[in-house]
């Protein structure tokens, strides 16, 4: 149960749901993120059991604490219609765009990521 006294619930770039994940998804993190302490075993794992789940139902309890910080439309994860229907679940949610930023917003530009978090965090409390 997530608290109503949360000051900030941020949404880094996903829609608000645990999608299935497939053999390519855990090859390609293989692949392409090696740099990343996990093991096969755990990715394997991972790929088992997963399943999709929409939390979005979760998100009420802190409806007015929603931010979403997103990429350029077309190197995120959270596309046009999750933005809609966030928006339309949440009308308080706020949404940042952070142009020149893909998914990994976070390490493409983590001084303006943080600054982005911090500024919210700072109005919202």
């Amino acid at each position: 149960m997530i608290s109503a006294e949360v000051v900030a619930f941020i949404i880094g770039d996903f829609p608000p749901k645990y999608p299935p994940y497939s053999e390519k998804w855990r090859q390609r993190v293989r692949d392409q993120m090696s740099f990343l302490p996990i093991t096969d075993v755990a990715l394997t794992g991972i790929v088992r059991d997963a399943k999709y789940t929409d939390v979005s139902y979760y998100l009420q309890a802190v409806s007015s604490n929603l931010f979403a910080i997103t990429g350029d439309p077309d190197k995120s994860l959270l596309k046009s219609d999750d933005i809609t229907r966030l928006e339309q679940m949440f009308p308080l949610i706020k949404i940042e765009r952070l142009d020149g930023c893909s998914h990994e917003f976070l390490s493409d530009d983590p001084v303006r990521s943080m600054e982005t978090i911090e500024g919210f965090i700072t109005h919202r409390s």
